[in-house]
């Protein structure tokens, strides 16, 4: 036996040998190991990450076993996952999921089973075990009848990108990614090729700060993250760290006005800056006295490695002439520059100007990188714009540009600032302001590596109209690849909700918004390999998309798309496939997000989006299309139409409508007040078809939040179609108060009633107070109930009736033991239930019961007579039915090890010399006399 990576193999074969486990057979059970994926010299581990020692072995995994597809990555123990997989049982019918059982591991607590809420086919929702320890990683092992899969791991740290993807020593730098830390740890960061280890200066679940040590040479290293849990099982995927030496502006400095610029808001001083650019070399500062300097042209030729300083942002002012225009035309940038390194603004201003001549945008940067803005203001609050409820131009354009940072600037914008194609930018400590109906303020274009961090978004006037904001301030949209890697946190938005005029789209004002991520191609592979999918039909070089899966073998797994042969028609992807999905697996490729953490925000809109009737598009966070791996975690939403949108789009694809795919995202420990909505989770359906029957929401889990004063309700399921279109969703213990419908699912008067769209929906451990409505049901058995507290709110509609679960489906018993089995009721009438068996060496002590709902527990009891075990024949099936006809099966498997008989009653004591003789046992009712001699 190998107790895996920093393991203590004589510990446990000590504790086995001395019988300290409690139950002899389940303690030398050992399961799958996992192949050790981490810096290839092990280093010693700071003394401060917990012990990990599971209980593994190197043995070969049978044939058949189960493997784990797609699951929710962070729980805690008491937390409902949501899973798909492969051969999760061998069975089928009745008798499926009687094999079925999944085994947790987190540091020094045993091996516990989770428990099995709801089991179908290849989709799971289970519970980890309230035995685990807390904020701790965990490994889990799927188990069917041919033995123990592979594990997969839970909380382990995932590290998803380094920005800046330069970093100079002794310089700030952060790694992005999920369970960066756990509680009240730190993240850790080891280099690989120095031997070094760095602890995180500041920490979140997706976000952790080091600083470079000063003496680090320049060169590209291997840096491996640790939320350090799981030791030799907890490490995340290595990145790239490129030290780069900081370049240092230690040139000449050259004065504008030596070059002629006048710098009184009257004069041309486009010659005399143009010069002044040309003339400055590789190093030099380019300064501009405190003055408002107008040009008549676009200002190019800044070339590499110059710096551009002022005085203030509120006294060095650059500005559009009323003679304006520029080689681009209607275009033209103040300043625009393409291919330039290097390049530095700081304690300036770049202004539209008032002049009908202005194209109104500040600065455009293209095909460069290293570009950094500190303490610039950026407004287009002069910029003559009437079009109002449309946007302007762009205020600032960065187009397939690399390692941008907007630092404590100030952005005032008829347009937006705009990034495509763009990779590695921050936008940090910097406030923007919407006027003139300002469509939205940052937009996102097929960029990856890009944070937005503790800015403050906001109209710019409320009490002015022509100074107001539609509401949106960052819109992230696929068009022409996916978006990844994309970190929104310690944001604030301010009133931020389209105004009540006829004149302004109100189909508009989502804080955060993520779309435009379609699918361009739907099929089924012809072959697949590890890392490589080949198709007959593909035609299209999707490189930089994403491939999910959403239908059959494999289900739910998404990889990204890094190359593609066009004379084979085979992708190949990022990262080998957890299951392999097979030729009639369905594959879509799309421009679809992923890796996207939204953590710490304050989203805040105004009184009309919530109290009107009219549609108004104002969400706080809305992913709007194909989006994988989205965790919006501890933000505040306040006064926004939907606090959470999650959608699922309708598009045709050669005459045939498909889903995007909205796959395993995780909603948790947000706060809701005062919206007109909670979570909506919406399949948007605006064609008559015809469709596939794809499944567009599925896994998503909402966990933890509190929804508070709701003008409507808290959740809702919205469809217009009668085919199943949302699964598996989990709402796992969130707190609902004072909202009039806690739960419902309606069709807006456009589907029939002729079949559920909506299928497996599950409320597990909330708690509703302080409402009358609970849950409006439409169709029976759409939802699974556990555990809830309504606190008198009452359900309507067709319900679901009774409900069986069992949540434990296979059972070892030893020789002279008996076992209580939970059976669990999660609908809304009693449940009254059978059981029986057809081996008669197991024997039923309690075969029947009664569960009045979904907070009761009934007890199926049984014991083994041990004389009666065939030699062959080591387990039983008990079917535990219903009355309304439901049944399940679980698995009795027989352990020959006889547990040791109850001691001896004790001597009598003898304390301090006073003999106490009386009963040799008695229970807390039983009343007993003591003789002292």
């Amino acid at each position: 036996m190998k107790a895996g990576f920093n393991g203590k193999k004589g510990e446990w074969c000590l504790l086995i040998a001395m019988g300290l486990v409690a139950s002899v057979a389940e303690s030398v059970t050992t399961y799958p190991d996992m192949p050790y994926a981490g810096p290839s010299s092990v280093p010693d581990l700071p003394a401060v990450f917990t012990d990990y020692n599971p209980p593994v072995d190197s043995d070969p995994v049978n044939t058949n076993t189960p493997a784990v597809a797609e699951w929710t990555r962070s729980n805690r123990p008491g937390d409902t996952m949501a899973l798909t997989g492969e051969t999760l049982s061998i069975h089928s019918g009745v008798a499926e999921g009687r094999d079925t059982k999944f085994v947790f591991y987190g540091g020094e607590a045993s091996p516990a089973d989770g428990l099995i809420q709801h089991l179908d086919s290849a989709q799971c929702a289970l519970t980890l075990p309230s035995t685990l320890l807390a904020h701790e990683m965990y490994l889990m092992w799927p188990r069917n009848e041919n033995g123990y899969g592979k594990p997969v791991t839970i909380n382990q740290t995932e590290a998803w990108w380094v920005g800046p993807t330069r970093v100079s020593a002794g310089r700030a730098f952060s790694v992005y990614g999920r369970n960066l830390k756990l509680g009240g740890g730190d993240c850790h960061l080891y280099i690989e090729e120095l031997d070094l280890w760095l602890t995180s200066v500041s920490a979140n679940p997706y976000k952790a700060d080091f600083v470079l040590p000063s003496d680090i040479d320049a060169g590209t290293y291997t840096a491996w993250a640790h939320n350090g849990h799981g030791r030799g099982y907890g490490w995340a995927d290595s990145l790239p760290l490129t030290v780069a030496k900081l370049f240092s502006y230690d040139g000449s400095t050259i004065n504008v006005k030596d070059y002629g610029a006048v710098g009184d808001g009257v004069s041309d001083d486009f010659a005399a800056i143009d010069s002044a650019f040309s003339a400055a070399g590789s190093g030099d500062t380019i300064y501009f006295p405190a003055g408002t300097y107008l040009v008549s042209s676009t200002l190019y030729s800044l070339g590499n490695n110059k710096r551009v300083v002022g005085d203030g942002a509120d006294v060095t002012i650059v500005s559009p002439h009323p003679a304006f225009s520029g080689p681009d035309g209607s275009h033209a940038a103040i300043i625009s520059e393409n291919g330039g390194q290097n390049l530095q603004f700081e304690n300036i201003a770049l202004e539209s100007g008032a002049h009908a001549s202005s194209s109104g945008i500040c600065f455009s940067f293209r095909w460069g990188k290293n570009l950094l803005f500190r303490n610039v203001g950026f407004s287009q609050l002069d910029y003559p714009n009437n079009q109002m409820s449309y946007s302007g131009p762009p205020l600032v354009s960065i187009e397939n540009a690399s390692s941008v940072v907007f630092s404590n600037c100030a952005f005032i914008l008829d347009g937006d600032l705009t990034a495509s194609s763009t990779d590695d930018v921050l936008i940090q400590d910097s406030s923007f302001k919407g006027i003139h109906d300002c469509n939205q303020m940052v937009t996102i274009n097929d960029a990856v590596r890009f944070s937005i961090e503790g800015c403050v978004a906001q109209p710019y006037d409320i009490a002015d109209t022509n100074l107001w904001s539609k509401g949106r301030f960052v819109c992230a949209n696929g068009n022409r690849g996916y978006v990844r890697n994309i970190y929104y946190g310690d944001n604030t938005t301010t009133n931020m909700t389209p105004r009540a005029d006829d004149g302004v789209d109100q189909n508009s004002g989502e804080n955060l918004l993520f779309e435009g991520l379609a699918t361009r191609y739907r099929g089924t592979p012809v072959a697949v390999a590890s890392n490589t999918i080949r198709f007959a039909d593909l035609f299209d070089d999707l490189t930089g998309c994403l491939l999910a899966v959403i239908d059959g073998r494999g289900v739910a797994q998404n990889r990204a798309v890094i190359a593609f042969d066009f004379e084979t028609k085979t992708v190949t992807l990022d990262k080998p496939w957890g299951v392999e999905p097979d030729t009639d697996s369905t594959i879509v490729i799309g421009w679809y997000m992923s890796q996207v953490a939204v953590y710490g925000n304050q989203f805040g809109g105004t009184l009309h989006g919530v109290t009107t009737w009219d549609d108004i598009g104002n969400a706080g966070v809305e992913a709007y299309g194909g989006c994988f791996d989205l965790c919006v975690e501890s933000n505040k939403f306040e006064r926004i139409r939907s606090a959470v949108e999650v959608w699922a789009q309708a598009e045709n694809l050669n005459g045939t409508y498909t889903l995007q795919p909205n796959y395993f995202n995780l909603y948790q420990n947000n706060s809701m007040e005062n919206c007109r909505y909670g979570i909506e989770n919406r399949v948007a359906f605006w064609s008559e078809g015809p469709y596939h029957a794809d499944i567009g929401l599925r896994g998503n889990v909402y966990r933890g939040n509190r929804i508070s004063n709701m003008e409507k309700w808290a959740t809702s399921l919205v469809t217009w179609k009668s085919y199943q279109s949302m699964d598996l969703t989990i709402y796992d213990h969130n707190t609902i108060l004072d909202t009039p419908v806690v739960a419902n699912y309606f069709d807006e008067d456009f589907w029939n009633g002729v079949a559920s769209p909506v299928s497996n929906q599950l409320y597990i451990g909330n708690s509703v107070s302080g409402c009358t409505s609970g849950i409006m049901m439409p169709e029976e058995s759409l939802f699974v109930l556990r555990g809830n507290a309504w606190a008198g709110a009452t359900h309507s509609g067709s319900l679901p009736g009774e409900l069986l679960q069992v949540p434990s489906r296979v059972v070892r018993l030893n020789a002279g033991e008996t076992k209580s089995l939970e059976v669990w009721n999660g609908g809304t009438a009693p449940l009254s239930w059978s059981a029986s068996t057809t081996s008669d060496w197991v024997n039923i002590t309690q075969p029947t019961g009664t569960v009045s709902g979904e907070n009761s527990v009934g007890a199926l009891m049984f014991q083994v007579d041990a004389s009666k075990v065939p030699a062959e024949e080591k387990e039983a099936v008990i079917a535990i039915a219903s009355d309304s006809g439901e049944e399940q099966q679980i698995t009795v498997e027989f352990s020959a090890v006889s547990l040791p008989p109850p001691p001896d009653p004790p001597p009598s004591p003898v304390l301090m010399g006073i003999s106490v003789s009386g009963p040799a046992s008695m229970d807390e009712k039983t009343t007993a006399q003591y003789v002292c001699t």
